[in-house]
């Protein structure tokens, strides 16, 4: 008996409604109203989806800016690939080394590393925080607590308090003493009784050699200020200066006011840090270490975490907000809250590089180079709702907030940019921004083929605002299926049928303002046919 023939479905189509637009999402199965790609979407309508709101101008006179930073409701520039430092947009001072700096503030003294020079706000005068003085082949005074040098009358590099290393040869023999200077006065330098016992005890206590003192700082690959202190790391060392003073690494006197330097036992270089609100956090590729402790370096402890750590090359990738720590690793954005760090981008459609990342307090802005391209993305979490959007191919290179609003440097520009513009601000972008949406397949979860007999969506526009809609079915070429132009404020429903098939896809795209509330779809199960 022959097979008898297939009968169609009848059943009544369904009504499929989307009225919450998510977010970005490359995850092989996506929801309803989520995007496999974007430009210049955001979450702040949401649930409608809308476009990002336009980006302020603060100044386009800056050039080659490597880093940038609030200080003091004042901002920091660093221009000319590292060779200028700028404050509250006044030039105060060259540097010497190029490229990009570390840059963090202790009281009044703004520090600036490979350099290792500060500036003084209350006294608006640039400073070293090493030092170093030699007299060579003179005539020295020494005593049980101090050292009279002629040549170091008038010198202003070394203050009281500051922890220095004394060395000098005498009788074929080196000395190397270090202490703290209690006094200066004149051509007489004292410090702590009993200092040069044993120089004073075997030898006449004037005699004619070579001898030099110094103050010295680590070198750091990053740097950041933390209760009340200066903190750095490099290789597999972690160092903090003297409670309050950017200029004493070596002050070790048992109080609280004391430095404190250990050395890790994890494989590789640091990759970067931040403070959370508990404690510190020293990341490496593989783990991060984390140090505990109430501000007096007897009492730190130092614990590790094997985990996702921070990605070499994303050092500017740290930000907490109300409690969680964000940064990129290798795998991707994590989310950190005291215990293991939880994976928060598995929906990315590329892998990247280099991230640096900023924050209004209420989203997450990061911008990341495509791996293995000069390509850059732009992206933001918005905390509350949890959803990524993409905005564009900015290049940030660095971020800061500024009296309560998020800037950045535009490194393709050379702009200095606000993320969000408020009334007063110059907009240079064109007011009909360009904007798109790119939804994931719609194929019902259902094996046969599918009979599309609506899909209605509705939208608002604003004034000399336009859309198109484009269509894909069954993943051939996009066509489009409608384009409307709107010159007042109204909305519209735009009736778009792909009729039979497995799947469809579809692109909005579009210039100026619009809201799209809902997109409705009627659906009924064909044959298999």
């Amino acid at each position: 008996m022959g097979l008898l023939p297939q009968m169609p479905v009848t059943a009544e189509p369904t009504k499929r409604i989307i009225v919450n637009f998510g977010g970005y999402s490359n995850n092989p199965q996506i929801q309803d109203g989520e995007m496999r790609e974007m430009l210049n979407m955001s979450s702040d309508q949401y649930p409608y989806l809308s476009q990002r709101q336009p980006r302020g101008l603060y100044s386009k006179k800056y050039d080659k800016v490597t880093n940038i930073m609030a200080w003091k409701e004042k901002l920091v520039i660093i221009a000319n690939n590292g060779t200028e430092l700028l404050y509250d947009n006044k030039h105060i001072a060259f540097l010497k080394m190029t490229g990009n700096k570390q840059i963090a503030g202790v009281n009044n003294k703004l520090c600036i590393w490979p350099d290792k020079v500060y500036y003084d706000v209350s006294t608006n005068s640039m400073g070293k925080i090493e030092a170093k003085f030699t007299a060579t082949n003179e005539s020295i005074t020494f005593n049980n607590n101090s050292l009279n040098i002629t040549s170091f009358e008038g010198n202003t590099s070394f203050k009281v308090g500051d922890a220095v290393d004394i060395a000098y040869n005498y009788d074929s023999k080196d000395y190397s003493i270090t202490a703290r200077i209690e006094a200066i006065a004149g051509t007489l330098i004292t410090f702590p009784n009993n200092t040069f016992t044993d120089v004073t005890a075997s030898a006449p206590s004037t005699r004619t050699l070579t001898l030099t003192i110094s103050r010295t700082a680590p070198d750091f690959d990053y740097v950041m200020e933390a209760n009340n202190r200066l903190w750095g790391c490099k290789g597999n060392t972690i160092r903090s200066c003297k409670l309050g003073d950017p200029t004493n690494w070596n002050y070790y006197q048992s109080t609280a006011a004391d430095s404190y330097a250990v050395d890790v036992g994890s494989d590789g270089d640091f990759t970067g840090m931040a403070n959370f609100p508990s404690h510190l956090v020293f990341f490496k590729e593989q783990c991060m270490h984390k140090l505990y402790g109430n501000n007096k370096p007897s009492s730190y402890q130092i614990t590790t975490m094997a985990c996702n750590g921070m990605e070499k090359g994303s050092g500017r990738s740290a930000i907490a907000v109300d409690g969680i720590l964000y940064y990129k690793s290798k795998i991707g954005i994590m989310a950190y809250t005291g215990d293991k760090p939880v994976y928060i981008t598995s929906s990315f459609k590329y892998k990247y590089n280099d991230a640096v990342a900023g924050t209004d307090k209420l989203k997450y802005y990061i911008s990341m180079r495509i791996r293995g391209t000069e390509t850059w993305e732009l992206f933001v979490y918005d905390f509350a709702k949890k959803l990524w959007h993409k905005e564009d191919n900015v290049h940030a290179s660095c971020f800061t907030n500024l009296n309560g609003r998020l800037m950045y440097y535009d490194a393709d520009t050379g702009n200095l940019m606000y993320a969000i513009a408020d009334g007063t601000d110059n907009i240079p972008e064109d007011d009909r921004m360009e904007w798109g949406a790119v939804f994931g397949d719609f194929d019902e979860m259902v094996e046969n083929k599918k009979i599309y007999s609506r899909l209605q969506l509705r939208f608002s526009m604003e004034d000399d605002s336009d859309v198109s809609v484009y269509i894909q079915i069954d993943n051939q070429d996009w066509q489009m299926v409608s384009h409307v132009r709107n010159t007042r404020q109204r909305s519209l429903f735009l009736p778009i049928s792909p009729g039979r098939c497995d799947k469809f896809s579809i692109k909005i795209v579009g210039h100026g303002r619009c809201i799209i509330k809902s997109l409705v779809r009627n659906v009924s199960e064909g044959s298999g046919i």
